[in-house]
């Protein structure tokens, strides 16, 4: 029979390597974390120091830029340690935060990217009008809304996720705690996790990738 005791620890298990393998690994993976670091905080420290990038376009590329910084850290710090210790161990807390984070700022990215779409579509379709509308305010609308919504969208299956029961084995099957692995884990039905969590994605999805779509249709018939 499983032990019923709650878990109050995960261990991420990572990628299993050989010893030489795993050191060519991980020194590719911290050149890429640094690469990606260094060059997004180029990109923010340049369009913020020139006065002539102040534009609509390069402020949601500041905030895309800002994203991609949080969403590497978020997963590269334990995907390299659980590769150098070939596992490593996360609290019940921190996993569940891990997991928060990552999926809001994958929910941000896809909201981020339908508001440059929409961005493009008004400079090429309504370029008369793109200044008076894509103003200061207007941009920081939409980049507060797609903050906001990408940090709202995953707290009602983050929080059903948190109160499943997890007992018996505590080892996650992969190099951060991601939902899947966890759902796999819990001893209680989690059917419903699972169906909410679809819905959640789909909404983020559909909601993001409709205005990305209509937004470079209208301006390829533009163009064209």
């Amino acid at each position: 029979m499983e032990n019923q005791t709650a878990l109050t620890e995960f261990l991420i298990l990572g990628f299993e390597l050989h010893e030489n393998l795993r050191i060519l690994v991980v020194t590719a993976f911290s050149v890429i974390y640094i690469i990606t670091i260094f060059n997004n905080a180029v990109i923010i420290i340049v369009i913020k120091a020139e006065r002539a990038l102040h534009t609509a376009m390069y402020f949601f590329l500041v905030n895309l830029s800002f994203l991609e910084i949080c969403y590497v850290t978020v997963i590269f710090p334990t995907m390299l340690k659980a590769l150098l210790m070939q596992t490593t161990s996360l609290s019940f807390t921190a996993c569940m935060t891990q997991l928060y984070f990552f999926l809001s700022l994958a929910c941000t990215e896809n909201f981020f990217l339908a508001s440059m779409a929409f961005d493009r579509y008004m400079a090429i379709c309504q370029p008369l009008r793109y200044s008076a509308i894509m103003n200061n305010n207007a941009c920081l609308k939409l980049a507060s809304g797609s903050w906001i919504a990408g940090f709202m969208a995953p707290i009602v299956p983050t929080v059903m996720t948190c109160k499943l029961i997890f007992c018996g084995s505590n080892k996650v099957d992969h190099f951060f705690c991601d939902l899947a692995p966890l759902l796999r884990l819990s001893c209680n039905d989690n059917g419903n996790t699972e169906l909410v969590s679809s819905i959640f994605a789909a909404a983020v999805l559909l909601s993001s990738c409709c205005v990305t779509i209509l937004s470079y249709v209208r301006i390829t018939c533009t163009v064209c």
